[in-house]
């Protein structure tokens, strides 16, 4: 699920997440030697979505 990817970030890289309702989808992906940053772009871009940084708390949404 692609809010569990999302908390998984959060809770590995150590930052703060608010995920909008909206923000839904499945994700299925294998990455290696990759920035975490990176990762989470395309992954957010591969559904549509956005993520806005203020300070340590992130934002995911839908671009629609």
């Amino acid at each position: 699920d692609l809010q569990d990817v999302l908390l998984f970030f959060a809770e590995t890289y150590k930052f703060n997440i608010i995920i909008d309702p909206g923000v839904t989808g499945k994700v299925t992906c294998r990455l290696k030697q990759v920035p975490w940053d990176q990762a989470l772009d395309l992954i957010l871009r591969q559904h549509g979505l956005a993520m806005e940084v203020e300070g340590r708390i992130f934002h995911a949404f839908d671009l629609k």
